[in-house]
């Protein structure tokens, strides 16, 4: 069985700064439909929880789950890693 795939947040370049472009890449999320964004965030091998904000939650941490947060309307308003 092959692990999860490791946090991109914590991810590091060759001179050791945070990888950034998975932070850009799942902010670029924010806007669009959970019916869109969720398969768009899979594709980049992410685990996707979809919640709305009032929604309960377990409290673990996940690497490689990325979060979608949204509206009563669908729209995701917020992303994060863990």
């Amino acid at each position: 069985m092959t692990p999860p795939p490791a946090d991109p947040s914590e991810q590091a370049d060759p001179s050791g700064e945070p990888d950034r472009s998975a932070e850009d890449a799942a902010a670029d999320l924010v806007g669009r439909p959970v019916e869109e964004a969720g398969p768009l965030g899979e594709r980049h091998g992410w685990r996707v929880r979809a919640h709305r904000p009032d929604d309960l939650l377990t409290m673990d941490h996940v690497d490689g789950r990325l979060n979608l947060e949204h509206d009563d309307d669908g729209v995701v308003r917020r992303t994060w890693f863990g």
